[in-house]
């Protein structure tokens, strides 16, 4: 995530985007809707990327083990 937001570009927005292109004429619309960002390639160390990866593992224990707890009080209230 942090990586992606690195890389967003800054200052761009969709409203803009659509009101240009809304008020040219019918060539330019096309050439300006061709346009696209390209997705720029980001290079991670390895530790960077274990990180995520252990941030992420963490995020889904944490949801996994509220969903169980969560099971686990719903049985007790619904038998």
């Amino acid at each position: 995530m942090e990586a992606r937001e690195a890389v967003a570009p800054s200052g761009f927005s969709v409203r803009e985007d659509t009101l240009a292109s809304t008020t040219l004429d019918g060539a330019a619309v096309v050439s300006t809707t061709r346009k696209r960002i390209l997705a720029r390639p980001v290079v991670l160390s390895r530790a960077q990327e274990y990180a995520f990866i252990r941030a992420d593992m963490r995020r889904l224990g944490l949801t996994a083990g509220a969903l169980f707890v969560v099971m686990v009080a719903l049985l007790f209230f619904v038998d």
